[in-house]
């Protein structure tokens, strides 16, 4: 058997390319990929065995190759406290959790918070404040107590929380940065108008009670 190989795919090398074998013996190929030039994907190839006087030429060998994408950290909010309502212009506390579920190591990003109309964040929503996270390791977590002074408008609205804010990080999935709570901004409470009296040399207050 006098054969010969060939593949059809620049990233796809093979060693020896020829060779003659002698009745039932048989020949190593080693056979590598160079990936340097490639993408994440799946790549086809064909390796094509020839010999013309052989009675089963040619044989074509079937090559599969998926490159998958490296490792990426995955940015969520696991965790959203805020209270049910508040008066406007007042300064809240709300507790906050920032997760990284990926499988790799995020850099530093910001954490952004927001007053919206909606559960959605776009240029009508009020940015209230921010926190900055250093790096969050895969699989780890990173927990504060966030201050917010809230806007002078009243009515429902929803707190919202956004990670990686500025997108700096690029993440396995990229749609699931944000979290939302509906709260209700009231007036500050009315106080009943204060009546004073005098009476032979004293000042009395109408609305104190004692």
């Amino acid at each position: 058997l006098n054969w010969t190989i060939a593949g059809d795919a620049n990233w796809l090398n093979y060693s020896p390319s020829s060779g003659a074998l002698l009745l039932n013996t048989s020949a190593h190929l080693i056979i590598s990929i160079n990936i340097a030039t490639l993408s994440t994907g799946t790549y086809t190839a064909t390796l094509t065995l020839t010999d013309p006087a052989a009675i089963n030429n040619p044989q074509n060998i079937p090559v599969s190759l998926s490159i998958l994408p490296p490792p990426q950290p995955d940015l969520i909010v696991s965790g959203f406290n805020t209270p049910g309502s508040a008066v406007i212009g007042s300064t809240i506390t709300v507790s906050n959790t920032i997760r990284n579920q990926g499988a790799a190591a995020a850099p530093g990003f910001v954490i952004s918070f927001y007053l919206c109309a909606g559960t959605v964040i776009n240029s009508s929503a009020i940015k209230i404040n921010e926190r900055f996270i250093a790096g969050l390791p895969a699989n780890t977590y990173d927990t504060d107590i966030s201050v917010l002074v809230l806007p002078t408008t009243t009515g429902y609205y929803y707190l919202a929380i956004l990670t990686d804010a500025v997108n700096v990080i690029t993440e396995s999935n990229e749609n699931n940065n944000t979290n939302f709570n509906l709260i209700y901004l009231t007036s500050a409470p009315s106080q009943p108008p204060v009546n004073y009296y005098y009476i032979k040399g004293h000042i009395w207050n109408s609305n104190y009670r004692g």
